[in-house]
C-alpha cells in the first residue's frame, strides 16, 4: 500500500517537473501495487506466490476475484485503466516516441480514485482478518523464513539479504513478545514511526532532497483514504 502511494505521489511530482517517462512508469506501478496488495490478503491465494505472479496474472486474478458479475465489489473499469497504463508504460520503456501522441494521456483523478478503492478494500479485509483470527502469533523460524522469502531480495553479487533497517527492531519485538495481525487503520501510527524513519539523513547526503516530503505526502494519502 505504501509502495503504491509513494509511486502515485512521485508520478505527480514527475509530471510537475516534466519527467514524462518516469510519470508513465510510476502511474502504472502505483495501480499495479495497489491491485497486487489485495491479492496478498486473498485467502484463496498463497501470498508467497503472489510476488511471483506475472503482470497479466495479477490482472487476471484481480478481475476474477473483484470485478466479475453485476454486483462486483470493484468497478470493471479498473481493469481498463490497468491495461491502458501498462501499454503506456511499455511504450515509453521500449519504443519511446520522439513526440508524445495526443491520445496518450492519464487522468490523474481517475487513477487516484481507483487506487483509493483498492486501499479502502484492503483496509476492510485487514479488519475482517483481525476479527476472524485475533490473538498473538508466537515467534517461529518458519514465520521468519516465510517473511524473508516474501519481503526481501538478495544482493546479486554477495547473495546476502537486502534488509530494511526497521526490521531489526521488528524481529527483536517479535522474538520477545510475539506479534498480532493489526488492521491497517489501527496500526498506522506505528507505520508512521517506521516509514522513512531510518534513512532520511542517508538519502539527503545522496542528493534525494525531496524524499522526506514525498514520503510524508504518501503517508498522508494513505491516512486520508483509510481513516
Amino acid at each position: 500500500m505504501y509502495n503504491s502511494s509513494q509511486m502515485l505521489i512521485e508520478a505527480k511530482r514527475n509530471k510537475e517537473v516534466g519527467c514524462i517517462i518516469g510519470h508513465f512508469f510510476l502511474c502504472y506501478y502505483a495501480l499495479f501495487h495497489a491491485m497486487q496488495s489485495l491479492l496478498f490478503l486473498n485467502p484463496n491465494l498463497d501470498s508467497e506466490k503472489v510476488l511471483d505472479l506475472s503482470h497479466n496474472e495479477v490482472k487476471k486474478y484481480f478481475e476474477d476475484f473483484y470485478c466479475k458479475g453485476n454486483n462486483s465489489i470493484m468497478p470493471p473499469e479498473i481493469i481498463d485503466i490497468f491495461v491502458v497504463l501498462k501499454e503506456y508504460r511499455e511504450l515509453y520503456s521500449y519504443t519511446m516516441p520522439f513526440n508524445n501522441p495526443q491520445n496518450v494521456m492519464i487522468e490523474m483523478e481517475h487513477l487516484e480514485y481507483y487506487i483509493t478503492l483498492c486501499f479502502q478494500l484492503l483496509s476492510l479485509k485487514s479488519f475482517i482478518i483481525y476479527k476472524i483470527e485475533p490473538g498473538t502469533i508466537a515467534f517461529d523460524n518458519n514465520v521468519k523464513e516465510y517473511f524473508e522469502n516474501c519481503c526481501y531480495k538478495r544482493d546479486p553479487i554477495s547473495q546476502k539479504l537486502i534488509r530494511d533497517e526497521a526490521d531489526k527492531y521488528f524481529w527483536w519485538q517479535f522474538e520477545e513478545y510475539g506479534a498480532d495481525f493489526f488492521p491497517y487503520a489501527l496500526g498506522i501510527e506505528a507505520d508512521m514511526d517506521e516509514y522513512g524513519g531510518y534513512d532520511s539523513h542517508i538519502l539527503e547526503e545522496l542528493g534525494f532532497k525531496e524524499c522526506g516530503t514525498i514520503r510524508i505526502n504518501a503517508f498522508r494519502f494513505v491516512y486520508s483514504v483509510i481513516h
